[in-house]
């Protein structure tokens, strides 16, 4: 049998290629779901009438 040479594959993740490490996205991404939920902790109290004015930012998380 002939011996086959094994090749070493590697995968760039798309924010390693960025020049993000796993950390760095990790840290975006718990920001972004904690904006996502203070943003509606105040439209709760908005709505329930406990504070006047809140401007949402639901959607915008890509923008920030």
């Amino acid at each position: 049998m002939k011996e086959q040479e094994q090749e070493k594959v590697t995968t760039n993740n798309r924010h390693e290629q960025l020049g993000l490490t796993d950390g760095q996205v990790l840290d975006m991404y718990k920001y972004m779901v904690l904006a996502r939920k203070f943003d509606e902790r105040n439209l709760l109290l908005q709505r329930a009438g406990k504070i006047n004015f809140h401007v949402s930012g639901i959607g915008q998380e890509t923008a920030r």
